[in-house]
């Protein structure tokens, strides 16, 4: 097949050979704009073979350079066509763009930046050049282009956008194209609303969710999880749901239910915000172990969640909070909010970006608007995500009454899990004492 395509080729190039060279460009150019790029080469190499004085063959045959990833053959022949062209700084910025589209932002930047020096009005090529400095992390350069824009030529939401991410990446650069990529989900000004306000608001009931329903094939450590909130729930309703009945509570838009048997995890990261929103209280996953009672400062609280610390030793992967506990009142904005934008993202996408997409959300939204930043990082008690984790840390370690009363004293809420090998031990883990409480 390619023997055949070559010798097509052949055949058209010895054709066009005997042909008006400003006729062969005109016509690689519309092969060109086809996407016939074999064609455009052709015809386009054919009219430099008869010497064409035509710049725009130089300058398309370096856009197809650039396509192929040939950044040195597109350098010499955009060079070669602003020889013979020195007013046309549009194809270098054209170049530029080429580039970006083929995810070569170095090269990208570079003939952008060119073009722009050599033509500071071309406002045109900003965003394009903004956008190449932004995927190599240079923020900087990035925002300060931008902000030397004129207003009509700059687009507001790139610019917020790019703010957003530099403060993202400076905050922990980890993971930060998947973050980053998230931001165009969260834009919308009316997300940033302030709390309503709190005079006798019921506490809610808490929520907890199991898909199968409680069944024989329920783990041990999710049983045992979901009997020691009943014990430790104290007068509140504790609702266990499962998919035959989170129909009576909340509207599942069709963009969610269509994850809700094929991603589970994400179909429930939706429905902690659909309740909440809807009802408050507190959200609760299946494998969560209390030991005792949830602080009072908790259930006084508007809103409620384990964070991470910023420490990039410590949380590697950048989030800045945990979603397996959440408290919060009706209609709070940051939960409406998550709520918004995870029925956006679902509208618009069959898998996840990434298994933790809440999360990485949750840090859009309060990255981009500043009332939702301030009722984040004002929200209190702020409890350390290390802290329910510790008996998560120890599973399956032999079991220490001792060790597990000092764990306990940091905290009656302990994340467990229950994806954990099967094997048993030789000897009685903390897994096991925790399946028989």
């Amino acid at each position: 097949m390619a023997n055949e395509l070559e010798t097509k080729l052949h055949r058209i190039r010895q054709h066009l050979l005997g042909s008006v060279p400003h006729s062969i460009v005109e016509r690689g150019i519309r092969h060109f704009e086809r996407e016939e790029i074999q064609q455009a080469l052709a015809c386009l190499s054919a009219a430099v073979e008869q010497r064409s004085g035509d710049p725009r063959a130089y300058a398309y045959l370096a856009f197809i350079c650039a396509k192929q990833g040939l950044e040195r053959e597109a350098a010499d022949f955009i060079t070669r066509a602003l020889e013979l062209d020195p007013a046309q700084q549009a194809w270098q910025a054209a170049l530029g763009e080429s580039f970006l589209k083929a995810g070569n932002a170095a090269a990208a930047a570079r003939h952008l930046q060119l073009a722009v020096d050599a033509r500071p009005d071309m406002y045109a090529a900003y965003p394009a050049l903004a956008e190449s400095y932004r995927r190599l992390n240079d923020y900087e350069r990035a925002l300060r282009l931008l902000e030397q824009a004129p207003e009509h030529a700059l687009t507001l939401e790139l610019l917020n956008e790019i703010r957003a991410e530099a403060a993202m990446y400076a905050r922990n650069p980890n993971a930060i194209t998947r973050r980053a990529a998230l931001l165009p989900y969260c834009t919308a000004p009316e997300l940033d609303r302030e709390a309503p306000v709190q005079e006798n608001t019921p506490i809610g009931p808490i929520w907890q969710y199991w898909g199968q329903g409680e069944g024989a094939a329920m783990p041990a450590i999710v049983r045992a999880s979901l009997a020691s909130v009943k014990r430790h729930c104290g007068a509140r309703q504790v609702i266990v749901l499962d998919d035959t009945t989170v129909d009576a509570y909340v509207q599942i838009p069709a963009c969610i239910r269509k994850i809700q048997h094929t991603h589970r995890a994400h179909f429930s990261d939706w429905l902690r915000t659909a309740l909440l929103a809807q009802y408050g209280g507190t959200w609760v996953d299946a494998t969560v172990f209390f030991s005792g009672p949830i602080d009072e400062d908790v259930l006084r609280a508007a809103f409620f969640l384990y964070h991470w610390p910023p420490s990039k030793l410590v949380n590697k992967n950048s989030y800045l909070i945990s979603n397996w506990f959440i408290h919060a009142i009706p209609h709070h904005p940051i939960i409406e909010g998550l709520k918004l934008v995870l029925e956006k993202y679902w509208a618009q996408n069959e898998e996840a970006l990434d298994y933790f997409i809440f999360h990485y959300l949750f840090e859009a939204l309060v990255t981009l608007h500043p009332g939702l930043r301030r009722q984040w990082q004002e929200a209190r008690p702020r409890i350390s995500s290390l802290i329910p984790h510790e008996l998560f840390q120890v599973l399956l370690e032999p079991f220490d009454p001792a060790q597990f009363a000092a764990i306990t004293a940091h905290s009656n809420i302990h994340k467990l899990t229950y994806r954990l090998d099967e094997f048993k031990r030789p000897y009685h883990t903390f897994r096991d004492e925790m399946e028989t409480r």
